[in-house]
């Protein structure tokens, strides 16, 4: 056991305290309006990043192209926190609304085939900006690849978004 400043369990109290500030963060974060909220960010940056890199294209701009495959990445790690969020819906609207339980079945199976692609999108991403950093140069079907898969999987989860958008409403009423 490490003690500090002739406090037993000084390090023991610290850690515990900080995971249970942590938990209580994640269970704030992690709420059916925190998805509501979120839910459109993931998608909005995927799109941007996929004009971004439209542009850096046609410029052949090397810089350009990197921001645009990074903002990609932002948006595959952020839309994981919008997954378990949509967790944490799903299970709210269950219990509220047992008749809705059709629409979230389809909604989730929307969410899940876009939440796939967006992963694909940011490792792919990760390794394009690796090849671009190690080489400054990457083969043009790799950027054509991120620049095509951007915009299905922009186009997939606005669908998903939009399959999702009654409950979303519903969300917010048992808020209030």
């Amino acid at each position: 056991m490490i003690y500090a400043s002739g406090h037993p369990n000084y390090y023991h109290f610290q850690k515990v305290k900080w995971d249970l500030l942590l938990n209580h963060q994640i269970k704030i974060v992690m709420t059916p309006s925190f998805h509501l909220i979120a839910n459109a960010f993931p998608a909005a940056v995927v799109i941007t990043g996929a004009f971004i890199l439209l542009v850096g294209i046609l410029t052949h701009s090397i810089q350009m192209q990197k921001t645009a495959l990074i903002t990609m990445v932002i948006a595959a790690l952020f839309s994981i926190f919008v997954v378990y969020a949509g967790y944490a819906a799903k299970e709210e609207i269950r219990k509220t609304n047992p008749e809705k339980i059709a629409s979230i079945n389809i909604h989730e199976e929307k969410a899940q085939s876009a939440f796939v692609m967006i992963e694909i999108l940011g490792i792919l991403a990760i390794a394009t900006v690796y090849q671009l950093n190690k080489h400054n140069s990457v083969s043009s079907s790799l950027i054509m690849l991120c620049m095509i898969l951007s915009f299905v999987v922009g186009y997939a989860m606005v669908v998903s978004i939009q399959s999702g958008i009654s409950l979303n409403h519903q969300i917010v009423q048992i808020n209030e």
